[in-house]
């Protein structure tokens, strides 16, 4: 094989290669040779493969623990967030029904009172007014 440099005033051979045909022999131990290198590497290729396998595998369950432990956290504070709301309500309504029963006494107690001072200014007003 040779490869030749061109130009419009010569040629000129850069390399030259000389291949000469293998023996059966020859042939066989390099095909040898090749496939038991391409054996070993796919051994360690294999071992490479399984090692990251069992760690990605153990690295996953890790991590399926962790979020079941989430998960559990996340509902126990999610029930105790609902319990919290619903004694918060149930004390907003009890503070309001308390707060309405005040007001409803005042309210009550008030109009008792104006009665009173309507009465005793009706009173007041009849003896005025039979008095002259």
């Amino acid at each position: 094989m040779d490869i030749v440099e061109s130009n419009p005033f010569k040629y000129l051979s850069h390399l030259s290669l000389l291949i000469q045909p293998g023996t059966d022999g020859d042939v066989k131990t390099y095909l040898s040779q090749v496939t038991n290198e391409l054996k070993k590497e796919n051994e360690n290729l294999r071992t490479k493969f399984q090692h990251v396998h069992s760690s990605l595998e153990s690295e996953v369950l890790k991590l399926k623990s962790q979020i079941d432990a989430k998960e559990i956290e996340i509902n126990r504070l999610r029930d105790e967030m609902r319990n919290e709301s619903a004694q918060n309500s149930e004390k907003y309504f009890r503070d309001l029904s308390i707060e309405k029963e005040k007001l409803l006494q005042f309210q009550s107690e008030l109009s008792s009172k104006y009665e009173v001072e309507k009465l005793d200014l009706e009173k007041r007003h009849r003896e005025v007014i039979y008095k002259s």
